[in-house]
């Protein structure tokens, strides 16, 4: 067994060293250091081997709140929805090759999801498209993030009565039981999100003057205990589904992933579990000064001091066409600050309006961006 262990990572350092040319700058992914087979590290231990982010935006999340999306659409029609191309070894690759760590794969079931008298079933060529990107990123030697995304726009809706949200709750439940079983043997490259936005609407809140406004505040306080009871139902469903999500580790989006300390202070985390990560938000960053975004990190860091957890910022970023000082200006305001207070970023890249890397011809575009980000976090 040991030489066989010893022949694969061979076979995994001599394919990374061939596989990083290319006419841009490459960053080597070293992680020597780290001990993917285990899971002995504390959620906020586990953060700090986490560099920088990268979210696989507007592919696997797609739905039908925007563009035109058929009732039941095959895998491809869903991923390739929102204009952007099926992902491929090729884009993670250079995802890879650029210094990124990690990548976030938003993720909307609901459309490959079936239901027959209350027992909801994922489609199984549905699963097997996620666990391919998946390989993907694990094939470069990445950790990353499945969630359940844009359902939350569809029935995960805790803005619903008692007896619908008992529904929303079993659904959900069914859900990640599934992911849970599909995915328990990996190791901790993976890390398994309870959701992504979650919030209510005036309707149940009462905040705002709009029925369609969401309350991204969440005045009120059914809004946490339904989110807190979710996340409970997630817990319970992974950490009892055997193989290494006995360890997993687990991110818990705050309410609306917002990064005020109202929504932060509400979080609750199951059974204290230490394995877990907190994950924010944030496209409000000030880019002109460092300083003037410490209040976000600072409220960060005490809660997850307080509860031994990790934390990171799940999406962050900037429109593609910022100027490239902004651009420039944002690595040393959010990425170098964040960095002090071991909260890794995941910058956000839908393809669109805040597109990054543009993955038909695989080139970033805005190279200057990439390379001063991968100075920062190296």
């Amino acid at each position: 067994m040991k030489k066989l262990i010893c022949l694969v990572v061979c076979f995994v350092f001599i394919f990374s060293l061939c596989s990083c040319g290319g006419e841009n700058n490459t960053y080597e992914n070293t992680n020597e250091d780290v001990d993917f087979s285990s899971f002995e590290k504390n959620g906020k231990e586990f953060c700090k081997d986490i560099k920088v982010g990268w979210n696989l935006g507007n592919t696997l999340d797609a739905c039908q709140v925007w563009g035109d999306l058929s009732d039941n659409p095959d895998v491809n029609e869903q991923e390739t929805a929102w204009n952007n191309p099926k992902t491929s070894q090729a884009i993670i690759d250079k995802v890879a090759q650029s210094g990124f760590n990690a990548i976030r794969v938003p993720i909307t079931w609901y459309l490959q999801t079936k239901e027959k008298d209350g027992k909801f079933t994922i489609k199984p060529d549905f699963l097997k498209r996620v666990k391919e990107v998946v390989d993907y990123c694990i094939n470069d030697n990445l950790f990353v993030i499945i969630n359940v995304h844009h359902d939350d726009k569809f029935w995960l809706d805790i803005s619903v009565n008692d007896k619908k949200f008992k529904k929303v709750s079993d659904k959900y439940s069914q859900i990640w039981e599934q992911i849970a079983k599909y995915f328990k043997d990996y190791d901790s490259h993976l890390i398994f999100e309870a959701g992504n936005e979650i919030i209510a609407n005036t309707t149940f809140d009462g905040c705002g003057k709009s029925k369609t406004d969401k309350c991204w505040w969440g005045h009120n306080e059914k809004c946490y205990e339904r989110i807190n009871s979710l996340f409970k139902i997630f817990y319970d469903k992974v950490r009892n589904s055997s193989g290494n999500n006995t360890l997993r580790y687990l991110m818990y989006p705050t309410y609306g992933a917002q990064w005020y300390e109202q929504q932060i202070s509400r979080l609750e985390i199951p059974e204290n579990d230490d394995h877990s990560i907190m994950d924010i938000h944030c496209y409000q960053f000030n880019f002109e000064s460092g300083d003037n975004n410490k209040w976000i990190f600072e409220a960060i860091k005490k809660f997850v001091d307080e509860n031994n957890m990790g934390a990171l910022i799940g999406e962050t970023g900037f429109n593609k066409n910022t100027p490239k000082s902004k651009k420039l200006s944002f690595v040393k305001t959010v990425v170098k600050v964040a960095k002090a207070y071991s909260i890794p970023c995941f910058m956000w890249d839908d393809g669109g309006d805040m597109q990054m890397l543009e993955r038909d011809v695989l080139k970033w575009n805005c190279q200057p961006f990439i390379d001063e980000v991968m100075k920062t976090v190296q």
